[in-house]
């Protein structure tokens, strides 16, 4: 998506991010779990948890062909993922459900979030209901137009 949109209002847990950051991953090769959770809390950093223990949904969306998918995995310069983003159960009611754009230009990357009205999913989620949602969100008409390019291709929890 090449437009520009306005990040929404501040809502309670849930990132906001204004401009580009760096986002690094790395692999932790030879050690074990608890190896790695030591050096994380041992972190001259003082990383810590800002949020309660809770359960992660993320709907990932993506073209027929899988264009956002292939563009990670050969590490693209310019990429992006859209997801539906949800905390509590997986399915059934889902309340309070954020539309995620995420943004990579080389080693900076942003996101743009959006609330999406509330839907189910169950048995009967689709394609064309993901579109219902879409369409019934207040999202501008740009990322609304794009939502139409895109389905539901996976479901993660965590």
């Amino acid at each position: 998506m090449a437009a520009t949109a306005k990040v929404t209002t501040d809502i309670s847990g849930y990132t906001k991010l204004r401009s580009y950051r760096y986002e690094r991953k790395f692999t932790a090769d030879g050690l074990l779990p608890s190896q790695v959770m030591a050096l994380v809390c041992l972190h001259p950093l003082l990383f810590y948890a800002p949020y309660p223990p809770r359960q992660i949904n993320s709907l990932y969306l993506d073209t027929a062909d899988m264009e956002n998918y292939y563009d990670n995995v050969a590490g693209a310069e310019m990429r992006r993922k859209v997801r539906l983003r949800w905390y509590g159960p997986a399915t059934g009611e889902i309340h309070k459900p954020m539309l995620e754009i995420k943004v990579k230009q080389g080693l900076v990357g942003k996101k743009i979030s959006y609330r999406m009205i509330d839907f189910t999913l169950d048995e009967r989620f689709c394609d064309h209901v993901f579109q219902e949602v879409a369409d019934h969100s207040d999202l501008p008409q740009v990322v609304r137009d794009d939502l139409h390019t895109l389905s539901p291709v996976l479901l993660n929890c965590y």
